[in-house]
């Protein structure tokens, strides 16, 4: 079995109609079958930031550390180069 030649990462919505919102790059490819993993952001969010929270508090630098949404997915963008949970995980399993 050979690994995927391409993957997509890229954040949606459900939209009213139950479908999810695709890259107009994806919405192109009518008719063709993917894998989807989904997973909300605000529990991605709320897992960052308490890690970044027990982090802090051992290190004892930031006391109160509050981050939006916006500020985490940056953190978190350039800490580990992507925003996808499952790259972050296995990464991290490493």
């Amino acid at each position: 079995m050979q690994p995927p030649q391409t993957t997509y990462t890229f954040i949606g919505r459900v939209l009213p109609d139950g479908h999810l919102s695709l890259p107009a790059e994806l919405a192109m490819e009518n008719g063709q079958a993917f894998e989807v993993t989904v997973r909300p952001l605000d529990e991605t969010y709320e897992t960052v930031s308490r890690y970044l929270e027990g982090k802090t508090e051992k290190e004892g630098c930031f006391e109160g550390i509050v981050l939006p949404a916006e500020e985490i997915e940056k953190a978190v963008e350039s800490a580990f180069g992507t925003t996808d949970i499952d790259e972050i995980i296995a990464q991290v399993r490493r």
